[in-house]
């Protein structure tokens, strides 16, 4: 019933996903990202850009302690909150799916060593896109 649907919607499950959408093109030989299609089509004229997204998961309470225990680091025996570790923890949390295929056209996999693999300016895109939804 509703009351019934309403509880549950109050938990996070595996199948709960969301798309975050944006476009990617090439400007004067440097690869720049926009948030939206005009934005995109202003800057690369139409066509000039392919979309792309993000299938991220809501975190969970659990997931979200995780993220906030590895943002903080130990300086000098104080326990010190770190906003960078923690933008890098929540993406990696909430991030399982991706469109960018390889060379051979297969989707690269979401992990640590493809998400280490990004360009330091694709990661900040990424991870502020997340952050700003």
């Amino acid at each position: 019933t509703t009351l019934f649907r309403s509880i549950m919607s109050i938990f996070v499950r595996k199948s709960d996903e969301y798309n975050v959408n944006f476009f990617v093109g090439t400007l004067a030989g440097k690869t720049v990202s926009y948030r939206t299609e005009t934005e995109a089509e202003e800057a690369l004229g139409k066509g000039g850009f392919d979309p792309h997204s993000l299938t991220c998961r809501p975190l969970s309470y659990a997931a979200s302690m995780k993220v906030q225990e590895t943002s903080l680091r130990n300086d000098d025996g104080r326990l010190v909150f770190d906003p960078i570790k923690f933008r890098s923890a929540r993406f990696r949390q909430s991030v399982i799916g991706w469109s960018f295929k390889d060379e051979e056209g297969k989707t690269v996999p979401v992990n640590d060593d493809t998400i280490g693999s990004l360009s330091e300016d694709a990661a900040i895109f990424l991870m502020n896109l997340l952050n700003d939804r």
